[in-house]
């Protein structure tokens, strides 16, 4: 009906479908284990507004699905190659990392490789920045990285591997903390 008051255009491509996971309505990507450009495997690109030094929000409800494999993202903001900041989810044979900017800034340890929806987040409050799934923090970092970045690609890599099988229901990226840092509901 109505737009949010700062939507933006999408570009998609690849292979995407609308599905019903636990009765929601999703995006399912079907992302493969190409290393091609990612041409074929599913993707969603917008552009959203820098977060510098500010504090953000980026969340999302989500599902990794049995067969991802290690480095699948949900989402990437900037490129593989420059300036990358993502959850690179940990598999069976990859430890999983909370990238930001191209640095690796903390271990992430459960496996959630299951096709259970689950609320993901990355939070930036006061100069700390931590990774929560479904309100418990799995990891965090001090940092003082600016981020420029004005791209978020939802689904794969932009220019090298790492193309996510699951589900997106939401998306919502705000430049304000919006949860307690200790974790949430």
């Amino acid at each position: 009906r109505g737009r949010a008051k700062n939507s933006r255009a999408v570009s998609i491509g690849g292979s995407l479908s609308i599905e019903s996971l636990s009765g929601k309505s999703c995006i399912k990507f079907s992302g493969s284990n190409s290393n091609t450009g990612n041409t074929t495997n599913g993707r969603i690109i917008t552009g959203i507004t820098p977060f510098g030094l500010t504090d953000y929000t980026l969340e999302t409800w989500c599902a990794y699905t049995p067969d991802s494999q290690g480095g699948a993202r949900i989402f990437e903001i900037g490129t593989s190659n420059s300036n990358r900041s993502t959850i690179l989810p940990k598999a069976s044979s990859f430890n999983g990392s909370l990238y930001l900017n191209n640095v690796d800034r903390g271990a992430i340890t459960e496996n959630y490789f299951d096709s259970i929806l689950r609320h993901h987040c990355i939070m930036r409050r006061n100069g700390i920045t931590a990774y929560y799934v479904d309100g418990v923090k799995k990891v965090e970092t001090t940092n003082s990285i600016n981020m420029l970045e004005s791209r978020i690609v939802l689904g794969t890599a932009w220019s090298f591997n790492g193309p996510f099988r699951g589900y997106i229901q939401s998306l919502r990226v705000t430049k304000t903390a919006r949860y307690a840092q200790a974790g949430f509901i």
